[in-house]
């Protein structure tokens, strides 16, 4: 990685842990559906938009159905298993980022690309995104395994999707294209879903 693209993406993750640690971006853990969510017109990656049930009782947020529990992990080393980093080209588990706000924090990178996780197991889960949806840069709402998700700040190198894993947990993932060529990265915003789809059976059962 040559000097100015590193210190690009150490830049561009700086800002995405800020914003996920201020809240304008609300980071949220993944929530299965309780029913089957109306989709859509499909979008160009073959993912879909959906129209997700509601929680009920003023709650704006999509329910979870299937909970998982971010609660206690490690997002260096239990979100990703070691084969997943190395298939990521990763070589070792990631830098911790300072606790902020009660967030927890981790950075990946190399030359192809980076990722920021940012664990979120102590607020409204997704509802906090869906309450300053107005905020938030090209706000779009997925399904990834069941689980709701938003997609957000999308651009020709970067995307993070804020991932409901419970009702009151969120999982963020910031993902960025550096020096990488391979077709699967070129949609930044699908190949978040994609590292979604990766963590989600790595974590542990909710109540």
């Amino acid at each position: 990685m040559t000097w100015r693209r590193g210190s690009r993406l150490v830049g561009l993750m700086a800002c995405a842990w800020a914003l996920a640690a201020c809240g304008v971006s609300a980071t949220g853990v993944p929530r299965a559906v309780t029913s089957a969510p109306t989709t859509s017109a499909a979008g160009g990656d073959g993912s879909s938009t959906t129209n997700a049930p509601s929680s009920g009782g003023g709650k704006l947020a999509p329910r979870v159905a299937q909970p998982k529990n971010l609660r206690g992990l490690d997002p260096c080393e239990q979100l990703l298993t070691p084969q997943q980093r190395a298939e990521l080209t990763f070589t070792k588990a990631g830098e911790k980022l300072p606790p902020s706000h009660g967030m927890e924090g981790c950075q990946l990178f190399s030359s192809d690309l980076g990722i920021i996780f940012t664990v979120n197991a102590n607020r409204d889960g997704l509802e906090e995104a869906y309450r300053n949806r107005k905020r938030i840069t090209g706000f779009r709402e997925v399904q990834v395994d069941g689980y709701p998700g938003i997609r957000s700040a999308p651009s020709e190198l970067s995307c993070r999707l804020l991932l409901g894993v419970a009702d009151d947990q969120d999982l963020a993932i910031d993902f960025t294209r550096v020096g990488s060529r391979k077709p699967e990265h070129r949609d930044p915003c699908a190949f978040t879903e994609t590292i979604a789809r990766m963590v989600l059976p790595n974590l542990p059962e909710g109540r």
